[in-house]
């Protein structure tokens, strides 16, 4: 069963005095599609679904930093 991944990465800098890292995140599902809180559902049940297996249920979770330089760094959260 694939985990459930929330990705870190780089941002773009976009503003700030002086120049400092900044950082982007995103969930990914176990279908390896991310999961966007802009996103639509048909009806309730569904968003229900997606919120339950996401913090709900002991689907694994993997946490994935990417640097710049190339390294990834994981962590099993659950």
């Amino acid at each position: 069963m694939n985990p459930i991944r929330v990705i870190i990465e780089p941002a773009r800098q976009r503003f700030g005095f002086p120049r400092r890292g900044q950082w982007k995140w995103s969930i990914v599902g176990r279908n390896g599609e991310p999961i966007d809180p802009r996103d639509t559902g048909f009806n309730t049940g569904d968003i229900r679904d997606t919120m339950r297996t996401l913090f709900a249920s002991d689907v694994p979770v993997e946490l994935e930093i990417r640097y710049r330089d190339g390294r990834v760094e994981t962590e099993q959260l659950r």
